[in-house]
């Protein structure tokens, strides 16, 4: 994982203020996993873990999904 880490990065421009938007990019995005993390529900039942996604958690997703997508295009 680490040498594909760094393969990966290797290619990130770092001039100028594209390590500041990186930066900043990557709070936003962990901002979004986190709040995604916490509207989702997770319980125990008969000995299986069910995992639900609320209304919010769902909207959250769509919209760092869409948020790259943007980005990337």
């Amino acid at each position: 994982m680490t040498f594909v880490g760094f393969s990966y990065l290797d290619g990130v421009p770092t001039g100028g203020n594209d390590l500041l938007l990186i930066g900043a990019l990557m709070g936003v995005g962990a901002v979004l996993g986190i709040a995604v993390g916490v509207f989702t529900w997770m319980r125990r039942a008969d000995g299986h873990i069910l995992i639900k996604a609320g209304v919010v958690s769902a909207a959250l997703w769509a919209v760092g999904m869409g948020a790259r997508l943007g980005f990337q295009l």
